[in-house]
């Protein structure tokens, strides 16, 4: 049987009758028990009988079945339900794996525009994940289950498809923020911060359209030349615009360098936005690109960059002078080690 999908090490196969016993042992598990609703026979092999559910088990590359999940499809709304999902081997990162190949399948093969789940609060390891996923918290149902442990709360979560495809496309991801590529289209957001004067006072002025579109020209070259450049930083639970943040190469003082830099919407200021995506873009720089160390060329009077280069554990440790428009601008280059 070709399985509905398959991730690193398990494939998602549909059930059977022989994987009921397997199943309810799942349910029934002292574990589990507290978080899943426990099915019978009968009902389960009603799920595979009926086209609008999908009971499917979760096996490794050897045959071993190691958990399940049961799912009902809307078709006429788009709609993808995770009624029940549990895993027998923990703290090996199975549920993750199991969890990231599901919601591919419901977005990316079966082109449904909302996944959706709920939990009860005590499941906290369930609620870390599903957030960690970038699932929204939609709300609670109060009281809305009756169990043998009384009536229960359950916490909604969801995630749409214009979501799920914008975190598909990140380049990073905090706890709060996606960072992605800039695109042509994103040149009004461009606009939003490097027009604005404020924004841009350690420049001196705000960019021109002309000028603007000639840094996001720069940028998209950055990205064909260095494999990255400054970002599009998004809220994630909202997708609103926060500003631009992200690696340059940079020549100081006859040495070739590379700098970070963060440009953020001025109402959006005072949030931790720009800290937060800086740290992201840091631990790339020294995970992924493999660098020794990274500068940030700050102006003087640019307390608030200066906030957040300390923040990030940046420490000054000299100072050049740029010559921008005919004038000679100074600057403290903030520096970072890998080690740090």
């Amino acid at each position: 049987m070709e399985p509905l999908f398959q991730t690193k090490r398990i494939s998602a196969v549909e059930a059977e009758a022989g994987d009921i016993p397997f199943i309810i042992r799942m349910e029934n598990a002292a574990e589990n028990r507290n978080f899943i609703w426990q099915g019978t026979k009968e009902q389960h092999l009603a799920e595979i009988a009926d086209p609008e559910h999908i009971l499917a088990v979760f096996r490794t590359a050897d045959g071993n079945s190691i958990g399940y999940m049961l799912c009902h499809v809307d078709a006429k709304s788009d709609v993808f339900e995770l009624r029940r999902i549990a895993i027998d081997i923990k703290g090996k990162g199975y549920g993750r794996e199991a969890m990231e190949g599901t919601m591919r399948y419901a977005f990316e093969t079966l082109h449904m525009n909302r996944f959706w789940l709920d939990v009860y609060p005590d499941n906290t390891t369930g609620i870390r994940l599903y957030e960690s996923l970038g699932m929204h918290r939609d709300g609670m149902l109060r009281q809305s289950y009756k169990s043998e442990r009384g009536y229960l709360d359950q916490i909604i979560y969801s995630m749409l498809k214009g979501e799920y495809f914008a975190r598909e496309n990140a380049v990073l991801a905090t706890e709060r923020l996606l960072l992605r590529r800039l695109t042509e289209e994103d040149f009004p957001k461009v606009f939003s911060v490097l027009g604005d004067p404020e924004v841009m006072y350690a420049w001196e002025h705000g960019f021109s359209e002309q000028e603007a579109r000639e840094w996001l020209a720069g940028t998209f070259t950055r990205y064909e030349k260095d494999g990255f450049g400054h970002y599009a930083a998004e809220v994630q639970e909202t997708g609103e615009f926060v500003g631009m943040v992200g690696l340059l190469r940079e020549t100081l003082a006859g040495k070739d360098l590379l700098g970070i830099g963060w440009m953020l919407r001025r109402d959006c200021w005072g949030h931790g936005y720009a800290t937060e995506a800086a740290q992201a873009v840091l631990r790339d720089a020294f995970e992924r690109l493999g660098a020794a160390e990274v500068i940030a060329d700050i102006r003087p009077e640019n307390a608030a960059s200066i906030r957040v280069a300390e923040r990030l554990g940046m420490r000054a440790e000299y100072e050049v002078v740029k010559r921008y428009r005919g004038k000679d601008m100074p600057h403290i280059v903030y520096v970072i080690k890998k080690d740090k």
